[in-house]
């Protein structure tokens, strides 16, 4: 026989406290990885809605929207060939024209102030946009259309 004192069994209940406070201590890990991801997830979802929420008012502050063709263009039959919203159609967009340099088909280049804009309008062959024929009908505008359809364009600049 030994003197050593025999290891004593550790009883139900300390084994249970320990399983209990290892679970607890599982559990805690477990929501404290729960509420990383919660956070990480909300962080790049806020992110996100931040970004496109940015993206949109700097897309709508641009100025893309078209302009509703004046009523002198209308009647004329301006507007079927020319657009009011950059896009291209049958002849040049008006956004932008007014005050722009203009390059010609001959190579030239021209500034679209309004005596090229009442040129263009009352002999469209005499200045060709390149990249458009000279396929725009000569039509007769009074003095007061004629004022109406540049101030319209000046008004797109």
């Amino acid at each position: 026989m030994s003197n050593k004192v025999p290891r004593s069994q550790p009883s139900l209940r300390s084994t249970f406290a320990e399983r209990a406070e290892a679970a607890a201590h599982a559990a805690a890990a477990g929501e404290r990885r729960r509420r990383r991801l919660a956070i990480a997830v909300g962080s790049a979802l806020a992110t996100v809605v931040l970004v496109g929420a940015i993206t949109f008012v700097v897309l709508r502050s641009r100025g893309d929207e078209a302009v509703a063709p004046s009523a002198e263009a209308v009647a004329l039959g301006c507007s079927s060939c020319h657009t009011t919203d950059g896009q291209r159609s049958e002849g040049p967009t008006w956004k932008g024209l007014a005050g722009s340099t203009v390059t010609l088909a001959d190579g030239s280049t021209v500034v679209a102030d309004d005596a090229y804009l009442r040129r263009a309008i009352t002999d469209p062959a005499a200045d060709v946009v390149t990249g458009y024929t000279a396929s725009m009908p000569t039509i007769e505008v009074t003095d007061a259309q004629l004022a109406a359809l540049v101030a319209f364009i000046d008004s797109l600049r």
